[in-house]
């Protein structure tokens, strides 16, 4: 709803703005999004390639081919340029720190469970960042901003266990002090 009110509010102040919607909602409604005039985009699945192509169409005043864009998954996730945000104004206390910082280290999910959106966002397809490019992701968190606490915001995160154990491992090395959580499927644990 919240979504829905702010993209009233902005059509209503400036109805040339494009509004470009993602995500699973999307993803899995894609008519939804196609019959709201408050949508004049709407990226399905993976949208980080989507999203740059468009606003390169938009920005040469090129239109898109169709109002629905389908994101495509890539090969490798690159790091995000967090030296061009104020990452302090991500950086809150929660059960595991007083500074904690969310990471995403993966997308997908090669499972089929039937109450998750993930499968049907990136076609039962996972792909994750290698543990060194993690670590420095880490460090540069730890070295700028002082956090104390990681969340690992990837949706499957253990697929391959031997890739978590090797960034756990780093954290133990370099970094005694950070405390961290994930979410996890409690079979891939048992591996």
């Amino acid at each position: 709803t919240e979504a829905i009110l702010t993209a009233r509010l902005i059509k209503n102040i400036n109805p040339d703005l494009p509004i470009v919607w993602g995500g699973y909602h999307v993803s899995l409604w894609q008519k939804l999004a196609e019959e709201s005039d408050l949508v004049d985009y709407a990226i399905t699945g993976p949208g980080e390639s989507a999203i740059s192509q468009l606003a390169q169409c938009l920005k040469n005043s090129e239109n898109p081919d169709s109002k629905i864009i389908c994101g495509t998954q890539e090969n490798e996730i690159p790091s995000p340029a967090m030296r061009l945000i104020n990452l302090e104004e991500y950086i809150c206390p929660t059960l595991i720190g007083e500074r904690v910082a969310n990471v995403h280290t993966s997308y997908g999910c090669p499972h089929s469970c039937s109450f998750c959106a993930v499968k049907d966002c990136f076609n039962k397809k996972w792909i994750a960042k290698p543990a060194e490019q993690v670590l420095d992701e880490i460090n540069y968190l730890v070295s700028n901003y002082n956090i104390d606490g990681l969340e690992f915001s990837d949706n499957a995160p253990f697929i391959e266990p031997d890739r978590m154990l090797d960034i756990a491992d780093g954290l133990i090395k370099n970094r005694p002090n950070i405390n961290w959580m994930s979410m996890a499927r409690a079979d891939e644990l048992l591996n």
